[in-house]
């Protein structure tokens, strides 16, 4: 994208880019299950494959717009890393994607832990409210990539970034209080909206700020950094629940699922706001990264 697409029509690109995989995705997750109910499990393959050589082929098509080729491609592979990170540290649009990404992959751990404990044990929701409260969060993805483009070039792209990290804490924070499936909907449609946003914005900000043929290096650290905090906070947070049963003689108190969430949306809150007064002490020139 940072090759093919002007950089005034990346916000635009990215937004469409959101609708397409999480719209395909909740169309997918209704149709999968009654076509493999219909066919069997060959025909649902069989499509699940043709999906990924039609991906490979509009790729190779794309390619054919422009490549820009890695810097060195020729170096090893530590200077290349190391040479990412020199950048991404210089960069202050780029460290705010990482910090983002860091203190999201926290808030990604615990819930991936315990959303799903939360919803049918502590809120006691059947298996039906929950799929409604988890379709929810696919819909408000939907509506905030609809309204991202929009938003993102009135606010900007960074500020919508901050902005939705702290959203995004903020309603697992009213989340983890919930006392019933409406509230929990509404609140999940809320997140989803937060999420999709925070999603859109990433890609303008690396695109406007890492240099021609570094791409590569800067996405090395950044999946993995998301990867890594992800893992360590569902490592703690499993371990720290399990020695918690342990003590109290088994999980007779689901009310620790409520605590973890709120624990780990505070600090996504709390990451946002940090991250959001970072951002105010840096000079406009180097905060602002064009949405329109």
């Amino acid at each position: 994208m940072q090759v093919v697409i002007p950089e005034h029509r990346r916000v635009d690109a990215s937004s469409k880019a959101m609708f397409s995989v999480v719209g395909v995705s909740v169309v997918a997750t209704m149709l999968g299950p009654a076509l493999f109910a219909a066919v069997g499990p060959t025909p649902a393959l069989a499509i699940n494959i043709a999906t990924f050589v039609i991906s490979a082929a509009l790729v190779a098509a794309t390619r054919l717009h422009g490549v820009v080729a890695a810097a060195n491609p020729s170096e090893p592979f530590l200077r290349s890393l190391r040479e990412g990170l020199v950048t991404a540290w210089r960069t202050p649009s780029i460290r705010l994607i990482v910090a983002g990404v860091a203190v999201y992959g926290l808030s990604l751990g615990v819930n991936s832990s315990v959303l799903a404990l939360f919803a049918l044990e502590t809120l006691s929701l059947s298996v039906q409210e929950y799929g409604f409260v988890s379709a929810m969060f696919a819909a408000g993805g939907l509506i905030g990539s609809l309204m991202s483009a929009k938003l993102l070039a009135r606010v900007g792209v960074e500020r919508s970034f901050i902005g939705s990290l702290a959203a995004m804490g903020t309603s697992y924070m009213v989340y983890s209080l919930a006392g019933g499936v409406m509230v929990a909907a509404v609140v999940m449609l809320v997140a989803g909206i937060a999420f999709s946003i925070y999603a859109v914005s990433q890609g303008p900000i690396l695109q406007a700020a890492t240099p021609a043929g570094f791409m590569g290096r800067i996405t090395a650290i950044t999946v993995p950094v998301l990867a890594f905090s992800s893992l360590l906070a569902t490592v703690l947070s499993s371990q720290a629940i399990t020695i918690y049963f342990a003590l109290n003689d088994g999980p007779d108190d689901p009310v620790v699922y409520r605590v973890a969430i709120f624990f780990a949306a505070c600090l996504l809150a709390l990451g946002g706001f940090v991250l959001g007064v970072t951002q105010r002490r840096r000079t406009p020139e180097s905060s602002t990264v064009s949405a329109t």
